[in-house]
């Protein structure tokens, strides 16, 4: 679809492209993500530093994701931080999101990769539940230097389909049934290479937003007028991960569309 008198952040005239935001892969529709290897002014610096850079950009994508820091999260120095973190093994960030849900993002230092088993991650995973009063929904953001274990990985899987039993209260947000989570107590496991940089303000990146549900609507109507149940959809238009970084750093869950405005160089 041409955009109308828009400008992406090169200053070139554009075009949108709608996709689906979806965490399965389809047999006849496939889409594969170009991973662009990036040389990082990082690259030579020390973990610590890194792992500053890191934590500093996460107060960033929490502006992104539409998360708000609570009183006991402020940001601290990068002395405090890395005191802090040496000592703990992994910080806590408590914030809330836009419809007043707990979420708890935990950046893991960079030596417990090697040592972190299922039972480790229970007991943080416990600490955290802790703290939030009973029958209150929350998420875990997880962020570790590489991908965890086959192990933790099935444990964190059987979390995600232990479902809370709040169906039957109205949606917040307005999302649609069956797509809700704002009633679950959701973990996401990222790594350190999602938040090396500010995903969105780099260059290579197009310009995108994910669409209000009034906004879909009107997109679904244009493509499909009245063929609009999601067998008919899901052909129609190229699908995302929730793994992508541009999905990580937005406020986009399964189900939503994402419009992307890509650079037109003629």
């Amino acid at each position: 679809f041409p955009s109308h008198d828009t400008r992406t952040k090169n200053g070139f005239p554009s075009w949108c492209v709608y996709i689906y935001v979806d965490e399965r892969s389809h047999r006849n529709f496939k889409v594969e993500i170009m991973r662009l290897h990036i040389v990082y002014p990082l690259k030579m610096a020390s973990p610590n530093t890194k792992l500053t850079h890191i934590y500093n950009n996460l107060f960033v994508f929490m502006e992104y994701r539409g998360l708000r820091v609570t009183d006991t999260s402020k940001q601290l120095d990068d002395a405090a931080f890395i005191k802090f973190i040496n000592t703990n093994d992994y910080i806590v960030v408590n914030c809330v999101d836009a419809a007043d849900k707990q979420v708890f993002i935990v950046l893991f230092h960079h030596s417990v990769q090697t040592t972190f088993t299922t039972q480790d991650f229970k007991k943080v995973v416990s600490k955290i539940a802790a703290g939030v009063t009973k029958g209150n929904a929350y998420d875990i953001i997880m962020i570790t230097k590489t991908q965890l274990s086959t192990h933790v990985t099935n444990f964190v899987n059987q979390l995600n389909q232990a479902k809370n039993k709040h169906k039957e209260q109205a949606c917040p947000l307005n999302h649609e049934q069956g797509m809700c989570i704002c009633f679950d107590n959701n973990v996401y496991a990222y790594t350190y290479a999602n938040f090396i940089i500010q995903i969105p303000k780099h260059v290579l990146v197009p310009d995108y937003r994910v669409l209000s549900i009034a906004e879909s609507k009107q997109v679904l109507d244009d493509l499909l007028g009245s063929r609009r149940g999601t067998a008919q959809v899901m052909p129609l238009l190229p699908h995302i991960k929730l793994m992508d970084p541009m999905v990580i750093w937005s406020t986009a869950t399964r189900g939503n569309l994402i419009e992307i405005t890509r650079c037109r160089l003629s």
